[in-house]
């Protein structure tokens, strides 16, 4: 077996789909029992084990709540410094036409047997190769086309003097593990470590018999240097073709969350109007209300004061009482009514005396929808604060302009003071009551 090539590129570090909690249409689920997971860690785990001691030793120094680090992954997530929270490789020997896995008997192939054994090899040497890369999910794949290995890991590095003393960085932990700081944008940290984990893989591959070849790339004609050179520019080139996918998939997704985002504030805006007009409509009726209410108390009063005008001016010529004498012709303090004008009496006091309980069950009512009314005048206010905040208020005045051609209505403080004078004009009737009520208790007497 000869000129296979190795590849050895970014993932999209997809776990559902490395653990196969689901299946894509290139996945058989017959052969998913030939996977091997060396590693099956939840992020939130690994993150604990990296950095738990290092977050707990910079938050006891921390004086101030808010200094303290308590989520480290979405502090990563926010930093903007080109930090991820996790790196995924993907390593293959082969492909899938010199590699494939399925034979035309359905039988396992000799080749896909001998690429996945150089990737076992790989897999259960690359933490002792690269301690500062912690694998929290490693697993190789037999149930795709081509035997291949997805390895997780996160960078971490030791020894800052300031702030978190272990943190995630990619760079500094290639440094630590003796891969020479970057020359150049082509001869950096990262294709330099790809460089030397290439060659390990080249390594195992010879020791079984399998030479590797780069596409596109003629050894023979080529030194060592110009080689790994080749090599360098080859593996550049792979690697932002994968991050370029990562990334367009990355921006599909957020254009499909942004249009669900769009959606949901215009459904919010609808919301909003439809709200905004139903407290409207009941501060409308509950308007209409009150002013019925106080042209029934207005028509009442002048209807009770007509009655008691007419009952003056009807016995105003004869007297209603006469005096009552002793033998001796002395006032006894007492005094006689006739009986037809002692039901007037009874009938007026029963009539006045139905129209105060009229009228203080009213001035109940009326209290109790004022507060009403000032509660669904608050809820306006405050959506009509809402629409201006978020500049819908222009739109909504537009969408109800044919409303705001109604009349006026009266404000709450009119409203008060109208009532207000109602109740100074009840005064005197009520004194006037008060005391008809007491000479009929002295005629009782």
């Amino acid at each position: 077996m000869a000129g296979k090539t190795i590849s050895f590129v970014l993932g999209r570090g997809n776990m559902n789909h490395n653990n196969r909690k689901f299946y894509k249409e290139n996945v058989d689920p017959e052969r998913t029992h030939l996977n091997k997971s060396y590693v099956v860690q939840p992020l939130k785990a690994a993150y604990k084990e990296c950095f738990g001691q290092a977050l707990d030793n910079y938050n006891a120094k921390q004086k101030r709540k808010d200094r303290r680090k308590d989520d480290y992954i979405s502090e990563i997530k926010q930093s903007g410094n080109g930090e991820k929270v996790f790196y995924e490789n993907v390593v293959q020997i082969g492909d899938m036409y010199d590699t494939g896995i399925v034979g035309p008997d359905g039988e396992i192939t000799v080749d896909a047997k001998t690429a996945a054994e150089i990737l076992d090899e790989y897999a259960r040497t690359f933490q002792e190769r690269n301690p500062n890369l912690y694998v929290f999910n490693m697993v190789l794949h037999m149930d795709e086309a081509t035997p291949h290995l997805h390895i997780d890991y996160i960078p971490v590095a030791h020894g800052y003097k300031t702030g978190l003393e272990t943190r995630n960085s990619l760079t500094k932990a290639y440094q630590q593990m003796g891969i020479p700081r970057a020359k150049n944008k082509l001869e950096n940290e990262t294709s330099m470590w790809h460089i030397r984990e290439r060659e390990y893989l080249t390594e195992l591959a010879r020791e079984r018999g399998i030479e590797i070849t780069v596409k596109g790339v003629d050894r023979p004609g080529l030194s060592l240097p110009e080689y790994k050179a080749a090599m360098t520019e080859v593996e550049e080139y792979k690697e932002k073709t994968a991050e370029l996918q990562i990334v367009n998939a990355g921006l599909t997704a957020e254009k499909e969350e942004l249009q669900l985002d769009v959606k949901a504030a215009e459904m919010a805006r609808d919301d909003l109007i439809k709200e905004a007009e139903d407290a409207e409509s009941r501060v409308q009726k509950a308007q209409e209300i009150l002013d019925g209410d106080i042209l029934t108390k207005n028509t009442l009063q002048e209807k009770y004061l007509k009655l008691a005008d007419d009952a003056v001016a009807n016995d105003s010529d004869k007297p209603v009482a006469q005096k009552i004498r002793n033998a001796l012709g002395q006032e006894t303090g007492y005094v006689k009514v006739a009986e037809a004008d002692w039901k007037k009496m009874l009938r007026i006091f029963r009539v006045t005396r139905t129209k105060d309980k009229v009228v203080e069950e009213m001035a109940k009512d009326m209290v109790t929808k004022d507060s009403k009314i000032k509660t669904l005048t608050d809820r306006l206010d405050k959506c009509k604060e809402f629409l201006q905040k978020h500049n819908l208020f222009e739109a909504f005045k537009e969408f109800i302009k044919p409303k705001e051609q109604k009349k006026e209505r009266v404000s709450i403080h009119e409203r008060m003071a109208e009532k207000k004078i109602i109740l100074a004009e009840q005064e005197p009737f009520r004194k006037a009551q008060e005391k008809d009520q007491h000479k009929k208790q002295q005629i009782a007497i």
